[in-house]
């Protein structure tokens, strides 16, 4: 009687296990607040990757585990299924165009926007589409006399890396468009519960905060959304004139802490607003820097990068005054993973950086071996930053283009890292999933 009492029981917690992993999400930043602290710190970090997995293609979105599924979407159209344990491939679902945004997991599916214009749900088992939603269509940003080149059409922005990744909570899923709107579908069917149609491209990922849905736009506003009918409650304007600084609008992702969301924007700051009423409560000046990437925070401080000044910043979450700033010399849009004490950052130039959190102090460090080789010539030696001059041969406007495939096939990082069972995943630009085994991280 007592064994079977016992087996019972195992049985009843394992079925409740599967069922609270069942309906969690998985996807870019751990959760539906899109923070990214883990309670824990870091011990016995290992020099090297104790493996590596190479995909076909460019990859900017970030690695997503769901059980035993390790979930990787590549720029060359197609989302690869691994089992993390023994590397061995489980499924790879095509699409008709690049995966840009990293994909969620709710409920043993798998949503994935294309940019081919079609939202994916996928049976996280087996692979197959089990619905798809078109939007109006998807594209990298462009806008008319972008970098000051004159053409007969609007000129693609070369720094627009990201599509919208999908935000999931109680059977709804939420993601942006480049049709200028957020949805809101039936996570289970597809059907489309609402639309909210903003003034630009959406690529910012949407966030959760109770009842409001929190979304950037390349019209540089903050919308807050009522999740139930999509009715805007709150809208806060960021300072960008759309008729000649085109560029200025928002790529970043809000974060959200208790009554407290933080945004930033291509206009140069960061913003700290409160979450009922969409109020500024402080800003803090990225010195003309873009924050593409989305923060990050502890109990006490707020992490984010920079684009060209090269900076990882901590600030007081309370004030925004800067605590301290470690120079990563390069573009910083990788979005920090924190742990107590500790936080890790990601940049373009191949450097995988562990510091304190108190002072931003280096406990270790890692770059990637094609980043460290640098057979594209990107880097400077001397200054540690990108070499425009060596690789480009006219104006570098024009070059641009050039410049960043380039940069792209040179080991750098845009994804942002994911923890999993003492186990930390990224993957670089040029396809390479690295895996860092940890001796123990203490709770």
């Amino acid at each position: 009687m007592q064994t079977i009492t016992h087996y019972l029981l195992a049985l009843y917690l394992l079925s409740h296990s599967l069922l609270l992993w069942a309906n969690e999400q998985s996807g870019f930043k751990h959760n539906t607040e899109r923070n990214s602290y883990i309670h824990a710190s870091i011990q016995g970090w290992q020099d090297e990757p104790d493996w590596q997995l190479r995909l076909p293609g460019l990859v900017v979105s970030s690695p997503v585990l769901a059980g035993d599924t390790l979930l990787l979407a590549s720029e060359n159209g197609n989302l690869y299924a691994f089992n993390h344990h023994t590397k061995a491939i489980q499924w790879i679902f095509p699409t008709g165009g690049a995966l840009s945004a990293t994909p969620a997991v709710y409920n043993n599916k798998v949503y994935q926007l294309s940019l081919d214009g079609t939202f994916y749900a996928v049976d996280l088992t087996t692979g197959l589409e089990l619905w798809r939603f078109n939007t109006l269509g998807e594209q990298r940003f462009a806008g008319w006399g972008y970098l000051g080149i004159q053409a007969d059409q609007p000129v693609t922005d070369p720094w627009d890396f990201f599509l919208s990744s999908a935000l999931l909570h109680e059977g709804v899923v939420y993601f942006g468009s480049s049709d200028q709107h957020l949805y809101a579908l039936d996570a289970d069917t597809g059907t489309l519960r609402w639309a909210f149609k903003t003034g630009g491209m959406v690529h910012s990922s949407p966030a959760l905060a109770g009842e409001l849905v929190l979304v950037g736009s390349w019209d540089g506003a903050l919308y807050a959304l009522d999740r139930h009918s999509g009715e805007q409650q709150w809208r806060f304007q960021t300072e960008t004139e759309q008729k000649l600084k085109v560029w200025h609008g928002i790529q970043s992702s809000p974060v959200v802490d208790e009554d407290r969301v933080y945004i930033g924007s291509r206009d140069g700051y960061l913003y700290a607003l409160d979450l009922h009423t969409g109020t500024k409560q402080w800003r803090y000046d990225a010195e003309r820097s873009w924050i593409v990437g989305t923060p990050s925070f502890d109990d006490h401080s707020l992490y984010v990068g920079t684009s060209d000044t090269g900076w990882l910043l901590a600030l007081d979450k309370k004030t925004g005054q800067e605590r301290w700033r470690h120079r990563t010399y390069v573009w910083t849009f990788s979005s920090p993973l924190v742990f107590d004490g500790q936080v890790v950052i990601a940049s373009m130039r191949g450097d995988l950086l562990l510091l304190d959190s108190n002072n931003g102090d280096v406990l270790h460090a890692y770059r990637t071996d094609n980043a460290t080789e640098d057979r594209y010539r990107v880097l400077n030696q001397e200054s540690g930053r990108f070499d425009y001059r060596s690789m480009v041969q006219n104006d570098w406007r024009h070059d641009s283009y050039a410049i960043m495939q380039r940069i792209l096939h040179n080991g750098g990082f845009l994804a942002t890292p994911t923890m999993h069972n003492n186990q930390l995943y990224i993957t670089s630009t040029d396809g390479v999933l690295l895996r860092f085994a940890f001796y123990e991280a203490n709770e």
